[in-house]
Order: structure tokens, then sequence, then C-alpha cells
């Protein structure tokens, strides 16, 4: 498997300096850790785990966890034992979301059921800012929270992203 830290400390409870300093400059972090390790260790006993990667993994209300593209089936498992053995461990709902370059692909995976209706760039001296307007009549579809859902997004894209509700006519 694949992960933000290297093999050896994907087998040990320790941190080596080059992974704590990954950990310490925020390319990494806590939950990303324990959910590669579990990985790690779940592969041994589940073939298909092993040539998984993943990306990143974001805490809020709902555990987000991106992996390469192709690999989000064997994060879920069959019959989506590998999920709930997640949900279990860290006592979350998980939601486990395939990695992709286009923004808004992304970003629609991680609040379906609900619908993006567009988006907006708006560019100003400070960058660009992502807004996604999503109906009104979707936002109680939406499984996870409004802000953890612009955090999300913000973190795996690099780019402020904030989202509209708005009244469909």
């Amino acid at each position: 498997m694949q992960s933000s830290i290297c093999e050896m400390c994907l087998n040990s409870d320790a941190l080596c300096s080059i992974c704590k300093s990954k950990l310490e400059r925020g390319e990494t972090n806590q939950i990303e850790i324990n959910i590669s390790r579990f990985i790690n260790e779940l592969s041994r006993k589940v073939r298909s785990l092993e040539n998984v990667k993943i990306e990143k993994a974001i805490e809020s209300g709902t555990i987000v966890i991106v992996t390469a593209k192709g690999d989000a089936g064997k994060m879920v498992g069959k019959g989506g034992t590998i999920v709930k053995a997640l949900a279990k461990k860290f006592g979350k709902p998980i939601k486990i979301i395939e990695k992709t370059e286009v923004m808004r692909d992304f970003m629609q995976s991680l609040i379906s059921p609900a619908m993006i209706t567009g988006v907006n760039i708006i560019y100003t001296p400070d960058g660009e800012i992502y807004k996604l307007r999503i109906s009104s009549e979707h936002k109680k579809n939406m499984t996870i929270e409004k802000e953890d859902i612009m955090k999300i997004g913000s973190s795996v894209f690099d780019k402020k992203i904030e989202i509209i509700f708005e009244n469909q006519f």
C-alpha cells in the first residue's frame, strides 16, 4: 500500500524523522497516518488492499479518504466490509472518494447525493475563490456539513472554496 509515510513507519507505532517532519509541516496528518496503518495491517489479510494508494484523509464529522483513481472500490471492499471496519475502528462515518484533477467532479462526489448547479471562479488579488452553487432544495440531502465540505475541498485542491445555497426558479 502507498501512503504519505514510509514503509517503516507504516509498520511501527513511531515515526522516523522524515515522516515526523511531514506531519509537522502539514503534508500529512494524524488521521491519515492512523488510517494508513490500519489499511496496511488489513492488507495482510485482504490482498486487494496491497496496492491501494491513500492520497489524503481529512477528519470532520465524517472521515473522508481520498484514494488514487481506481482504488475507491477496493477501499469499500466486497459488501462494504473494509469501509465498515474503518467506521468501527475510528468511530465515525467514512466517505471514500477517488482523486480527480477536475475539482467539480471531486466536489460532486463529496456532496452526493446533493447536486452542484454551477461553479463560479472569482479572481481576487489574493488568488482564486471557487464558489460552488447548490440548490437550497438539495441542502437536506448533504451528508457532510457545509464548513467541512469547504475545508476538505480546499485541502485537496489548495484553493479557497465557498458554497452558496440558492433558490431555483
